[in-house]
């Protein structure tokens, strides 16, 4: 999984993460998708606001875009 805040790039490994997914846009191969095409073992990018709760599961705070890779 990676995530990308303000134009920072690094690769994180989670067993656990929830993302609310109110205003997030789906993409996949540059188009629109549908949450229900995001597979487990996909990889993805994410896109938000740089805000990470310290909760179990982890959480994020605002998601702008989710790129499924």
């Amino acid at each position: 999984m990676y995530f990308n805040s303000e134009s920072r790039f690094s690769e994180f490994s989670a067993q656990a993460s929830t993302i609310l997914l109110s205003s997030a846009k789906i993409i996949k191969n540059g188009e629109k998708a549908r949450f229900s095409e995001i597979k487990v073992g996909d990889r993805i990018k994410i896109t938000y606001d740089g805000t990470v709760l310290y909760t179990y599961p982890s959480m994020l705070g605002r998601v702008y875009e989710i790129d499924i890779l």
